[in-house]
């Protein structure tokens, strides 16, 4: 019951640790160039 436990704990340490080093990774990646209006007219031209 104790391993059970013990390896459900690093279970959860491990996604949280992989969780934080995806948000790093997205926070020093930068902003993206995104504009709504551009986003619309692409796919408006995708759908014909």
């Amino acid at each position: 019951m104790v391993r059970a436990g013990l390896r459900a704990l690093e279970d959860q340490e491990t996604k949280l640790l992989n969780l934080r080093n995806m948000l790093l990774q997205s926070e020093q990646s930068g902003v993206a160039d995104y504009n709504y209006e551009n986003l619309l007219t692409e796919l408006d031209k995708d759908n014909q």
